[in-house]
């Protein structure tokens, strides 16, 4: 997902995602995922909280920063709840979010799909100034994160469903 949103910007400007460190196992891909210019994260707060720095500093120096609001990977086509990460540091970086929703990529871990012919979806909805509504949500991350997750479904348009009546 993460070279596919890449892949949206101009070819010199690089993002940086925050990757959790579960999925690579291995030191080699924690290695080359920090090459791409992935932050890892641990479990502990304290990597947490060294991951938001410097995501922060590359927001500070106008550089683009990509979050999977999720924090997991799913198969569904309604994004399921967001956690509070990208609020705070929408919040720590007065920065913008832009809300971007993706479809079908999950299917590309099935040898199925990949001998068919793959169909991504990608929208990207409007810049949303999230750390603007701290106030409103009572300064809660999670009321902040959800905020940006019903932007992310308001961009997300399902297939219209054709009824048909019935002929007496």
């Amino acid at each position: 997902d993460g070279t596919l949103i890449a892949n949206l910007f101009p070819p010199l400007k690089r993002v940086y995602f925050l990757v959790s460190k579960r999925p690579l196992k291995l030191k080699i891909y924690q290695y080359i995922a920090k090459v791409i210019g992935y932050v890892v994260i641990g479990n502990g707060l304290d990597e947490y909280n060294i991951a938001l720095k410097k995501l922060n500093n590359h927001l500070s120096r106008g550089k683009v920063v990509g979050i999977f609001p999720e924090g997991i990977v799913t198969g569904f086509n309604i994004p399921t709840k967001f956690k509070g990460g990208v609020a705070k540091l929408s919040l720590d970086s007065k920065t913008n979010v832009l809300p971007i929703y993706m479809n079908g990529t999950y299917e590309l871990r099935s040898l199925k799909y990949w001998l068919s012919r793959p169909n991504i979806t990608i929208k990207i909805g409007k810049p949303v100034d999230l750390y603007n509504y701290f106030p409103a949500c009572g300064n809660n991350l999670d009321k902040v994160s959800a905020v940006l997750r019903e932007k992310v479904i308001e961009i997300f348009e399902p297939k219209e469903i054709e009824v048909l009546e019935k002929e007496d």
